[in-house]
């Protein structure tokens, strides 16, 4: 029981009951929760670790980034095609393969969710950690 669309009507009328459709909230709410465990998992791989603050090396976010982006693929891919980065949205723009409506809505939805994963990491890090949180690059 989704919504019935006459042939006969405008596209701006079925973009609309598009955005009322479960499936159009299902993909935005799929970016949103993929995009905040992505950052969540990369920023604490880049995060210090143990009593002395070690740094780690540059290869366990990378290492983590891949791992987190695959496991992502397979958990949101059938439903929103699982993103989860304002700039492959871009990318699907640009090149015709998302409309105007769904990129909008996706970024919107993107950085939500990394706005989220941030605070939600930078509230449970200890207070002497914070100041070692960004990583530089060589």
């Amino acid at each position: 029981s989704g919504w019935r669309i006459k042939k006969n009507t405008s596209l701006i009328y079925k973009k609309f009951c598009y955005q009322r459709s479960r499936q159009f909230w299902c993909s935005l709410l799929a970016e949103a929760t993929g995009t905040l465990i992505f950052v969540w998992i990369v920023l604490g791989a880049s995060s210090p670790t143990g009593p002395k603050d070690v740094l780690p090396t540059s290869l366990q976010p990378a290492l983590a980034a891949g791992l987190v982006a695959i496991s992502l693929a397979h958990c949101f891919g059938k439903i929103s095609g699982a993103q989860v980065n304002p700039a492959i949205t871009m990318a699907f723009l640009c090149t015709r393969k998302l409309d105007a409506l769904h990129a909008s809505s996706y970024i919107l939805a993107q950085c939500l969710g990394a706005i989220l994963a941030s605070g939600f990491f930078y509230l449970m890090l200890p207070s002497s950690a914070i100041g070692q949180l960004v990583t530089k690059v060589s």
